[in-house]
């Protein structure tokens, strides 16, 4: 399984996802799209990192996985999805798109659109899950968009 981890917000739990959640489970490569802010590698995981421009490499790499962890920064979001869209059908490639969102409004927003963008290029909404990080007592409570 290939699983893309990414929101255009950040600070939302992306990296924490990658290392806590599903590298312990998969066992899989973990590939770091960012160039500002911390990786998986900060919480003691193994990660090849790389900027977002460049998707040709990371496509190239996937392939040859049976399956892999894609972290992709806030940093590098907006040249990630650009190249994701340039290379026809890449999205396929993916087995699922995972996206956390915390209950800011701003967050909640920005995963909207997030939902909207992966929804535009072809990705079939059964791809498409959205995790409530950081609930306090109530996920209908506390997202109200």
């Amino acid at each position: 399984m290939k699983i893309a981890i990414l929101n255009y917000t950040g600070t939302v739990g992306k990296t924490t996802v990658a290392a806590h959640l599903l590298s312990p489970r998969m066992q899989a490569p973990v590939f770091a799209i960012e160039s500002i802010n911390e990786t998986a590698q900060g919480l003691g995981i193994d990660v090849e990192k790389m900027d977002g421009n460049k998707f040709r490499t990371l496509f190239k790499k996937m392939m040859l996985e049976e399956a892999a962890i894609i972290d992709i920064g806030a940093s590098n979001i907006e040249e990630f999805m650009n190249n994701m869209i340039k290379f026809d059908d890449s999205h396929e490639e993916f087995d699922l798109f995972l996206i956390p969102v915390t209950s800011g409004t701003k967050e909640q927003k920005e995963t909207v659109l997030m939902i909207n963008t992966l929804s535009s290029i072809g990705i079939a909404k059964e791809k498409i899950k959205v995790i409530f990080n950081r609930v306090d007592n109530d996920v209908d409570e506390e997202f109200f968009l």
